[in-house]
């Protein structure tokens, strides 16, 4: 591809300029890029509870229908949640914040963090019964609660500083 020989010299040698220089890459495209995932990340749990619930559901009532409803049926106690609908709507309720929290903290931190707070709840839990509520601990829990805060400290070192 040449340089029309009509055009002056000065509009041939920027002919030839822009001819030959490379090329401008394209407009950028007015919208943004699609984002990786299709929903901010607590519609992405939502979903998850979505389709976890129903599968929960269908067995957690098979186990109770099969262990708990013979009992439940000869005591009445079917009567209970129709006596108290506030304490089990408000029972219910927490339930569905603790899944969400689950789901939250094992999408921003991973499925081992879970477990550890799990590990770390339960020990600190011993440990303000047994100092607050004066319960009582025998040495060997006190020592097996002491470990288990002591490596949650230690994981949580660990994971801060990338050791």
């Amino acid at each position: 591809m040449g340089v029309p020989p009509q055009l002056g010299c000065r509009a041939q040698i920027r002919a030839a300029q822009i001819i030959t220089s490379t090329p401008r890459p394209a407009p950028r495209a007015t919208r943004p890029a699609p984002r990786a995932t299709r929903h901010a990340p607590i519609w992405q749990v939502i979903e998850g509870q979505f389709w976890m619930s129903p599968v929960s559901s269908v067995w957690l009532f098979g186990g109770a229908a099969l262990v708990e409803l013979p009992e439940m049926v000869r005591n009445r106690a079917w009567t209970i949640p129709a006596a108290h609908p506030l304490h089990f709507c408000l029972a219910a309720s927490l339930g569905f914040c603790v899944n969400m929290a689950a789901f939250l903290v094992i999408k921003s931190a991973g499925s081992v963090m879970l477990k550890v707070l799990g590990t770390a709840r339960n020990a600190g839990l011993v440990v303000f019964g047994a100092m607050v509520l004066g319960e009582a601990v025998t040495p060997v829990e006190l020592l097996g609660y002491a470990l288990s805060l002591t490596a949650f400290g230690a994981y949580n070192y660990f994971r801060l500083y990338d050791i």
